[in-house]
């Protein structure tokens, strides 16, 4: 069969394709939506609304795995961009007040339900530690360590985002290395009230007899940020 090429570059422009499938010609009609429905025709709302807020929390991942980069590399662990987004998006959903394509991270984390779930999330899931933080009373425990960590320090991470100008802020406090006690307990006071959209992560590193920290055995917990803290060991 003689096909018509002209014919068949008019149908393509009409959104038609071709192709052969058992020695005969298929014509098929291209599948999707033309550019311009996602903003105009009403049944993809949910898809413009969808892509907006995962917009936002994959730009807020970047921001926060930049900020915690070193304790990343540590941690070693491939599967953190896709772990964090799905995390934020999640927190984001309980934003009570927004509209559905324009809910905030910062009001998710306003409700019980956000902020649980930044604070049981595992950032490094192959932590072997168990510490015992009390936010009121500002103290710190070690119930289990890493094996062969015989010394440890503590560092608060303070970052404060601005997500319409892509960028963070740090403010952190490096405590110097020291022996691991189990049974002492360190205790921290309070130090100022935070700015507004502050997420602090109470960080711990651990190491060996040589003064190497432990390959992925970083600890790091989201605590809520009412105020900075200060060490008093």
């Amino acid at each position: 069969m003689e096909i018509n090429r002209d014919l068949i570059r008019e149908a393509m422009k009409e959104g038609y394709s071709f192709y052969q499938m058992n020695g005969k010609l298929v014509i098929r009609r291209a599948g999707g939506f033309k550019k311009g429905d996602l903003k105009n025709d009403p049944k993809y709302s949910k898809v413009t609304q969808n892509a907006s807020e995962f917009g936002r929390c994959s730009r807020m991942g970047k921001l926060l795995r930049t900020a915690l980069e070193n304790e990343l590399k540590n941690i070693q662990d491939k599967n953190i961009h896709r772990r964090v987004a799905k995390l934020l998006h999640d927190v984001m959903k309980h934003d009570p007040e927004s509209q559905p394509g324009k809910k905030l991270l910062e009001k998710g984390l306003l409700n019980n339900e956000g902020l649980a779930l930044m604070k049981g999330f595992q950032w490094n899931e192959y932590d072997a530690s168990a510490i015992s933080f009390d936010p009121e009373k500002h103290s710190l425990e070690f119930v289990v360590f890493p094996k062969n960590a015989v010394q440890f320090s503590a560092e608060w991470k303070n970052i404060d985002t601005d997500m319409e100008q892509g960028t963070y802020q740090v403010i952190e406090q490096m405590l110097k290395i020291q022996p691991l006690d189990q049974k002492k307990k360190y205790s921290f006071k309070k130090r100022q009230e935070h700015p507004q959209n502050l997420m602090q992560f109470l960080i711990i590193h651990f190491f060996d007899k040589t003064g190497t920290e432990i390959p992925q055995s970083c600890h790091i917990e989201y605590i809520e940020a009412k105020s900075f803290m200060q060490s008093l060991f």
